[in-house]
């Protein structure tokens, strides 16, 4: 079907078929309680996390800042999608007057560059705090091989769907000469997001197999393992409705679906990365749901954690820690409660040695290319 410039519809209809520009029909896809819904739970799980990075867990780092920035982009993709709903989405092609298409084009094609980093920075933000919490060297390897490809194919797709049309107005006007590619980019894009996906999803699933937690602990871990699978199952469902665009011409009509699981699966993202430091905030408002008492959980958890607290950050045994108010080597006493024991034992001189080494080992971590990016060995208390 062909653009005819000489008639007020996008395109010109079908045989038989008579144009209807004053009441359309049009399907809605159920885009703004989803909308509503969604963005909702993802600005209420970035609140918590700020919380707690700011008031429980500080300082904050480059993860915090880059799923803000996700969440900024998960809004605006949000928004361009009502935009485009108001201005055409579920219409058929042939009852939307040109000079609205040509509106309703501009914000389509805004709403696909969005899409991909409100997608891609979560899965960023996630991997950053993989880098922290993990310090074996195979381990890192495969984390920033997958955070190249991720950041590598959501540059590189950007710039394709940027410039996928010669000149740049027949984006949004597809009456001007030229030529697009204007589903192919699309189409590699989810099935990058759909593999990324998986990979930053099974990525430490062997380390948590490994751990040895309690069960109400391996609930809450299996929560935020659910909803990375079922962020996956978005991307793929949506992959899906966007192949399948390939072979239809009423496209108005049919990137409603596609639309409406775009914003879903954005928020989703927001809410996974958000969910990677949901641990201290439980322990130290809802212990009840670690297995944690409330008495246990304010003895063990400081309100700060700062570098300083490295007795704290190497998860050593309070039975190991010297009974001193004076702090050990250059660590400040604020890194904990006063320790049980006595202070001039064997053991105590061996715990001792042990805790020299592994914060020895830590700060022989410290050259990573991302800033405060040392690793914690052992450290499970900053992830779920």
């Amino acid at each position: 079907m062909e653009v005819n410039p000489s008639t007020e519809g996008a395109v010109s209809p079908p045989a038989g078929i008579t144009p209807n520009f004053t009441n359309p029909k049009y399907v809605s896809g159920g885009i703004v309680p989803i909308s509503a819904v969604f963005l909702t739970l993802s600005t209420l799980f970035l609140v918590l996390r700020l919380y707690t990075k700011i008031c429980i867990v500080p300082p904050f780092r480059a993860e915090d800042c880059t799923i803000i920035t996700a969440w900024v982009f998960t809004v605006a993709l949000t928004g361009s999608c009502l935009v485009q709903q108001h201005n055409g989405n579920g219409r058929h092609l042939w009852d939307i007057p040109l000079d609205t298409f040509v509106v309703y084009g501009k914000w389509a094609s805004a709403t696909v560059v969005i899409y991909v980093p409100a997608t891609a920075l979560p899965k960023v933000a996630i991997l950053i705090h993989y880098l922290r919490i993990y310090p074996e060297r195979n381990f890192r390897i495969v984390v920033y091989t997958v955070l190249s490809i991720t950041v590598g194919y959501m540059t590189a797709i950007c710039l394709v769907l940027i410039f996928r049309c010669h000149p740049l107005a027949q984006n949004w006007n597809p009456t001007l000469p030229g030529h697009c590619i204007l589903l192919l980019p699309c189409i590699w894009n989810g099935i990058l997001n759909v593999v990324t996906d998986l990979m930053v999803l099974l990525v430490p699933v062997p380390r948590l197999v490994a751990w040895k937690v309690t069960l109400r602990r391996k609930l809450v871990i299996s929560v935020m393992l659910a909803t990375g699978s079922l962020t996956c199952i978005v991307s793929a469902v949506r992959l899906y409705f966007v192949a399948r665009m390939l072979y239809i011409i009423d496209l108005s009509r049919a990137v409603v679906v596609p639309t409406t699981l775009s914003v879903a699966e954005s928020n989703l993202s927001v809410i996974c990365g958000c969910l990677m430091v949901t641990r201290p905030f439980l322990r130290r408002h809802l212990p009840f749901l670690l297995g944690i008492d409330t008495e246990h959980a304010e003895q063990t958890w400081p309100h700060t954690v700062s570098d300083e607290s490295a007795l704290v950050l190497l998860n050593i045994p309070v039975q190991y820690r010297p009974k001193t108010r004076a702090g050990f080597a250059n660590i400040n006493s604020s890194a904990g409660p006063v320790w049980a024991g006595s202070s001039g034992n064997s053991n105590n001189s061996l715990a001792i040695a042990d805790i020299e080494q592994r914060a020895e080992r830590s700060r022989s971590l410290r050259d990573w290319p991302l800033r405060n990016m040392s690793p914690r060995s052992g450290n499970q208390d900053t992830i779920i």
